[in-house]
């Protein structure tokens, strides 16, 4: 786990919810089901201490978050121009325990 660049590469708003891809993002061990992100801005000092964003879900070399639009940064998160730097430090968290699944039927 480091901190790493990345760029907002897309970004969907409606109604006060915010679907952002950012990356490129690799990680060896992978991000598994349970697992967060800190994220903040690269400049500037809004907001000073990154916030935890659950993962939504990886596409490829992307991070993909869905939020709600509630405070100053996820606010300017809706109002950012695409690949605008940012910062990401994680996986962070324990994984959600994997069991196996069966179908019955």
């Amino acid at each position: 786990m480091k901190i790493k660049r990345v760029y907002l590469t897309e970004k969907i708003v409606e109604e006060g919810e915010i679907l952002i891809k950012v990356g490129p993002f690799s990680c060896d061990k992978g991000v598994l089901p349970g697992q967060f992100f800190e994220v903040r801005w690269s400049k500037g000092y809004e907001p000073l201490i990154p916030r935890p964003f659950s993962l939504f879900y990886q596409d490829g070399d992307k991070l993909v978050f869905y939020v709600k639009s509630v405070g100053r940064f996820t606010r300017s998160l809706a109002d950012a121009n695409l690949f605008k730097e940012m910062l990401v430090f994680g996986p962070l968290g324990k994984p959600f325990p994997q069991k196996e699944a069966y179908l019955v039927g």
